[in-house]
């Protein structure tokens, strides 16, 4: 039986990813440069599973979809990241059946979902709404405990 070197990336913060992934990265050349790991590629891929074609599958599950999304709202709640809360919705609706049924479901369409999703536009109220809807979701209201400061980062008049 061979050694096997098994390197886990997890956890993190988005705002640090690139940063571990390339941490990551030079850790495998540098096995490799050490012969520590003979690699076969095509073997890797054959035998490992994607995380987003896993979460995907996961969230084909509308308990699974509706724990995902919950999740992303708080983050965007602490760090007002419109583009990865505006990703997240575009996974769930991949799985969900892909952006052509969401676009069939909403009054939203399809070319203009996929510029939301991308973050190319801000969607306004009603537009996230009907994408909510489509998902097979409602917005629902519930107090905080203290209010806070807004996470998003105010536009400044320039004078």
């Amino acid at each position: 039986m061979r050694d096997v070197v098994v390197i886990l990336l997890c956890g993190g913060e988005k705002s640090v990813q690139k940063r571990d992934i390339a941490k990551a990265e030079k850790y495998y050349q540098d096995l490799l440069v050490r012969n520590i790991m003979e690699v076969d590629i095509q073997k890797i891929l054959k035998t490992t599973a994607s995380f987003h074609d896993d979460l995907v599958e996961d969230l084909k599950n509308p308990k699974e979809a509706q724990a995902f999304l919950e999740a992303i709202l708080e983050e965007y709640e602490k760090d007002g990241d419109t583009r990865a809360f505006l990703s997240a919705l575009g996974v769930v609706a991949e799985a969900q059946g892909g952006i052509g049924k969401l676009a069939k479901t909403t009054r939203v369409s399809r070319p203009h979902l996929y510029e939301i999703l991308a973050s190319k536009h801000n969607p306004r109220l009603d537009t996230m709404l009907d994408i909510f809807s489509g998902l097979g979701f409602r917005i629902r209201l519930e107090p905080v405990r203290a209010p806070r400061a807004c996470a998003r980062k105010k536009k400044r008049a320039i004078a």
